[in-house]
């Protein structure tokens, strides 16, 4: 039979506190049986509808009001990591038709936002397993001491895999995992940095197709965000090394956004770094000849110069104003009408900048 265990789990109406962890290891272990979706099977129906069924009882029960016994039993963490492992980790379906194609045409966005993902067809079970382990991530009393015996390299190079996948909502909760794992499993924070730099040196140097760069960008903007000042030395090698390059691959498009939330994250650390920013990322990558990105750059550029000091400003004044001339002479009129608003604004706020100074020599302050 592919249901034997029939109590449902509200557990805390009907079934003493001291059950549930037993309970739910049952539940997580009927919950590893795997089912074929990809065709049609009468004798797997009933397992499948018991399934989704374990799996929406085992969300809502650690919604509600999980017993805090639960969060003390071992083997309740390894029954929720195999779960979460034998369902999860699995072989990504095969390039759709529409990532092919952005093989051929690579300045065309492989992800236009009017078009919706074709999921999966597990992914209604998917879907369920990614909540379930999020919100046991999220119990307020879990313990990380067994969190880090069960999660270990192996099972963060798994997960890494799987932001490989097209679909976006599977990148979604792989993002929101990787980002509570790296906050509770404190030993594993520096594997997980590196793994993600390894990643976008492989796809800046080597493959330049890899679906989950913009997740992972969110994710190492936050952990940026973080960081302690002043920056370290590895810290700002990771800039220069593995953030900026990111300009260069032509599905930019896709993660721009979150590329240039990452580079705001490190100017907000330290502000001499728009150097950098601006001479190794923008200008040396810049676009020569497909507009589109041209105003992508213009407008990153336009959101790391408002972050400058005077001092700041003064290291990439020339070779940027040179960059904004050469733009207004461009047939694309967003390409030359931008230069043009970028300009004076800060014209303006030079101007303000030696009227302050005039007035306080005056005032000879």
């Amino acid at each position: 039979m592919f249901y034997t265990h029939r109590r449902r789990l509200h557990l805390h109406l009907d079934t003493p506190e001291e059950e549930h962890p037993q309970l739910l290891i049952d539940k997580f272990n009927f919950c590893c049986t795997i089912f074929d979706f990809t065709c049609f099977d009468p004798t797997q129906l009933a397992g499948k509808k018991a399934k989704t069924a374990a799996l929406k009882e085992i969300s809502a029960y650690l919604f509600e009001s999980p017993a805090s016994s639960i969060t003390s039993e071992e083997e309740v963490y390894a029954a929720c990591i195999r779960l979460f492992a034998t369902n999860i980790f699995r072989p990504l379906p095969p390039p759709s038709a529409r990532s092919l194609a952005s093989a051929r045409h690579p300045y065309e966005s492989p992800e236009s936002a009017d078009e919706e993902d074709v999921l999966e067809p597990a992914w209604p079970h998917l879907e369920l397993v990614y909540e379930i382990f999020l919100r046991f991530l999220s119990l307020l009393d879990i313990k990380t001491l067994f969190l880090k015996k069960y999660i270990d390299q192996t099972f963060i190079l798994n997960l890494l895999t799987n932001f490989d996948t097209e679909y976006r909502q599977e990148r979604a909760c792989a993002k929101m995992i990787l980002h509570k794992i790296y906050t509770k499993v404190i030993q594993l924070r520096n594997f997980i940095r590196n793994q993600m730099i390894i990643t976008f040196q492989s796809f800046v140097y080597e493959s330049e197709q890899f679906n989950g760069i913009g997740e992972l960008l969110e994710i190492f903007g936050s952990i940026v965000s973080g960081y302690q000042v002043p920056l370290k030395p590895e810290q700002i090698r990771s800039l220069r090394k593995e953030i900026l390059p990111l300009h260069k691959p032509w599905s930019i498009s896709t993660y721009h956004p979150q590329l240039t939330y990452c580079i705001v994250q490190f100017l907000e650390k330290d502000t001499s770094l728009l150097q950098y920013v601006v001479n190794e990322g923008i200008l040396r990558f810049w676009p020569k000849t497909h507009s589109a990105k041209a105003v992508m750059f213009l407008n990153e550029l336009e959101e790391c110069l408002e972050m400058a000091t005077e001092a700041d400003f003064e290291t990439v004044m020339i070779p940027v104003f040179k960059r904004l001339a050469s733009g207004y002479t461009n047939t694309h009129f967003q390409v030359c009408s931008r230069p043009v608003a970028i300009y004076d604004v800060f014209m303006c706020y030079m101007l303000v900048t030696i009227s302050r100074l005039d007035y306080t020599a005056s005032k000879g302050v």
